[in-house]
């Protein structure tokens, strides 16, 4: 709610009633004009009163001027309306992007998980190979067998270094999707 203050006046009396006096004749009507009400409402009507042409024309104008604005002003809502429209689809396409990168990088890290555990396993079953040869080597003279198991630690390091690849490439594609999801979030 609004409060309202009286205005106090801060000019001389004296300089006020001079000043009305000087602008008084602009002020009223020509006495030679002051017939009846109807000749001082046609002073207006003809634009006397305010020195333009015509009031009517004034006011048709402004009307004119009025109309041409509202159009103007509801051409430009209807296109910031679209824009807004288009804007709130790239947002929700990029936004069920990002959903599906979220669970294809969870997809990958449990594919990555079950690698590197497969991994684990053939390490170890390699190192048993390893210490059974080792010791076959050992204990044998026979040159056959140590060129079988050579040839059998080299397939099983070449399985190893396949394996290792796989890895490598499942960790590459789990840190793209995360970057790629990081930066749909941005």
């Amino acid at each position: 709610m609004t409060n309202f203050v009286m205005i106090e006046a801060t000019v001389d009396r004296t300089a006020w009633k001079v000043e009305l006096e000087r602008v008084r004749p602009r002020l009223t009507l020509n006495k030679a004009k002051r017939g009846g009400w109807r000749e001082r409402v046609g002073v207006f009507r003809d634009g006397g009163a305010w020195g333009h042409e015509n009031v009517s024309g004034v006011l048709g104008r402004v009307v004119k001027t009025c109309g041409d604005e509202r159009e103007e002003v509801m051409r430009r809502e209807a296109q910031l309306n679209t824009q807004l429209e288009e804007g709130r689809e790239v947002h929700q396409a990029v936004e069920e992007e990002r959903l599906a990168l979220g669970a294809r990088v969870e997809e990958m890290a449990e594919v990555t998980s079950g690698l590197t555990a497969d991994m684990a396993s053939v390490d170890k079953l390699n190192e048993e190979v390893k210490n059974d040869i080792d010791s076959s080597v050992h204990d044998t003279t026979n040159s056959k067998v140590v060129v079988e198991a050579k040839k059998a630690v080299a397939a099983l390091k070449l399985e190893n270094n396949e394996l290792e690849l796989r890895l490598g490439l499942s960790w590459m594609q789990l840190t793209s999707a995360e970057v790629r999801s990081a930066e749909c979030e941005r």
